[in-house]
């Protein structure tokens, strides 16, 4: 993304007291991906390379 990376973006939704219903899931690389998506209320974290079935699964879970 070219003005902000997912985790200040994730930061940024989480703040706007409008949209506190989006579940945000993570996809990263970064080896501290998972804590810091803990500590913005992710829903869920996916590593990559990327396990298709696990996001699948992530996605339908918070879509009920």
């Amino acid at each position: 993304m070219p003005y902000m990376d997912g985790f200040e973006f994730a930061s940024a939704l989480k703040a706007d007291s409008t949209l506190p219903f989006i579940p945000i899931i993570f996809l990263t690389v970064e080896e501290d991906g998972q804590d810091r998506a803990k500590a913005l209320d992710a829903v869920g974290y996916v590593s990559k390379p990327l396990d298709d079935q696990a996001l699948v699964a992530l996605v339908r879970q918070h879509l009920a």
